[in-house]
């Protein structure tokens, strides 16, 4: 499908730029969770007594520690727990799902969105040892990455699923073209602006804000993230599926070596992914 050529986007760009700098200011407990968690001085006592201060974001990230993904089902009941299990790193990931209205808000999200967010944190998590990045940092740059698609659709649903139709969801090098022409930046631009305002640390602000561009000689997280993208787009795949994916297979390719794949790994990999991402998106249901 064409992308309709137009002399303006859907949405202005001087609208999404100030809807995305007056996110860091709507949830004030998000956003003082972040500044906590970001603080090198901070401890896993204060981050609980900043977390408690709003009931939802609370039950998440206790609801995030018992998911199977950490072993601990049904064992963490208190705040402190939680922190210790999810790691700070984690914790602010989920906020800033928050602070953005993608959690715990009436922004609706999109169609499989939290499906996609835990398939690739969790094959973001797998590919990070390939390429030399923390397994912590890349699944939750996994799971960020997807608030950068949910940023564009609650700016226009319109130009969202006109976006879609035209592009593979893994496909981020096409798919920020396509954005740049409809919204006026594409969804690593308008994620990083949002993660600069919330004090996220700058080479997760620059990962994801050029991450469609990396290369096999990248740095580390960006090419954790690409990989784990393309791990993720076998894993939403099921194994009898296998036979029908191998175009799908192929077009992976690139974005697989980038992730320091090789194709004979993929399948098991992505399988990996799978359980570990059904265990995450039943922890984010609502």
């Amino acid at each position: 499908m064409a992308v309709t050529q137009s002399p303006s986007p859907f949405i202005e760009t001087e609208r999404l730029v100030r809807d995305l700098d007056s996110l860091p200011a709507q949830q004030a407990v998000a956003v003082r969770v972040l500044e906590v968690s970001g603080d090198a001085r901070s401890s896993a006592t204060d981050l609980a007594g900043a977390l408690i201060a709003d009931p939802a974001i609370t039950a998440q990230v206790i609801r995030l520690a018992n998911s199977a993904y950490y072993g601990l089902s049904g064992r963490v009941g208190t705040v402190p727990f939680a922190v210790t299990v999810v790691g700070f790193v984690s914790i602010r990931s989920v906020v800033a799902a928050f602070a953005a209205g993608a959690l715990g808000g009436d922004v609706p999200v999109p169609a499989g969105f939290w499906q996609r967010a835990s398939a690739g944190a969790s094959a973001s998590s797998l590919i990070a040892p390939r390429v030399g990045a923390s397994r912590a940092d890349a699944f939750s740059l996994g799971l960020l990455h997807e608030l950068g698609d949910f940023l564009l659709y609650r700016a226009s649903p319109e130009a969202y699923d006109e976006l879609h139709a035209a592009s593979d969801h893994w496909d981020c090098r096409r798919r920020c073209r396509i954005e740049r022409a409809l919204f006026g930046m594409d969804h690593g631009q308008a994620l990083a602006r949002c993660l600069d305002a919330w004090l996220f640390p700058e080479e997760f602000v620059e990962a994801i804000e050029t991450h469609a561009e990396t290369t096999r000689v990248g740095q580390p997280l960006p090419r954790a993230l690409i990989g784990g993208q393309a791990v993720g787009a076998l894993a939403l795949r099921r194994d009898e599926e296998r036979r029908a994916a191998a175009d799908l297979l192929g077009s992976l390719t690139s974005r697989l070596e980038i992730g320091g794949v090789e194709l004979s790994q993929a399948w098991g990999l992505s399988r990996q992914a799978r359980l570990d991402a059904e265990t995450l998106a039943a922890s984010f249901a609502t």
